[in-house]
């Protein structure tokens, strides 16, 4: 969640969101911003494809960086926290449909895919997933690995491709969104639109390239 950003106008159009937030000191500020929602519901742990407890890590460089990945030279363990599946999110708390699913959790993010049964629920009707390669071959795994694995499901994946980052925690410099199959520089990074709605392509290219 980091602080809200991107779920406080799902929020405000009446979703109800369920989100994840392990960094104790981003939920601080999420708990000011988003305050007395009916409709949201906030875990205080991470997401993975096995349920475990890991070492969890933060940075003094960026907030947007804190991470089950070791991936950078600011990092520093803050803690050892909970980790859960969107699997088993899903049965215990009895949700019926997921209809976008956002992940942004640097570097785990083809590893709570996996953590999600595409066989048993109703697939979401929107999948947005970050991508760099620099970070996830630590993990071993790069973003058209990701790719194939949501096209097998049948989705068609648009990639959101942004110039290699400077330096985290500073403002980055969009490229361009194209369909896959494309090719994507290694040293890119940026998020991963899955849908399987045909119309939805023009529509998403016209307003991401303007």
């Amino acid at each position: 969640v980091h602080y809200g950003e991107s779920c406080i106008p799902f929020l405000n159009d009446g979703w109800e969101v369920i989100g994840f937030e392990p960094d104790k000191n981003n939920r601080t500020v999420i708990d000011q911003n988003i305050i007395d929602r009916e409709n949201f519901t906030l875990f205080d742990f991470a997401l993975s494809n096995e349920k475990s407890e890991m070492n969890f890590y933060t940075s003094e460089v960026s907030t947007g960086i804190s991470s089950l990945l070791n991936f950078h030279k600011s990092h520093s363990i803050a803690s050892k926290v909970k980790v859960e599946t969107l699997k088993n999110i899903i049965c215990d708390y009895k949700i019926d449909k997921v209809k976008l699913l956002k992940i942004d959790v640097e570097g785990y993010d083809y590893f709570v895919l996996k953590g999600f049964d595409f066989e048993k629920h109703d697939n979401p009707e929107y999948i947005i997933c970050e991508f760099e390669d620099r970070k996830t071959t630590k993990l071993n795994y790069k973003a058209n690995e990701m790719i194939e694995y949501l096209s097998n499901f049948g989705y068609y994946v648009l990639v959101c491709e942004w110039e290699p980052i400077m330096a985290y925690g500073e403002n980055h410099r969009f490229n361009k969104a194209k369909l896959y199959p494309c090719d994507i520089n290694p040293e890119s990074w940026g998020n991963l639109i899955a849908f399987k709605d045909q119309n939805f392509i023009k529509f998403a290219l016209d307003k991401m390239n303007k």
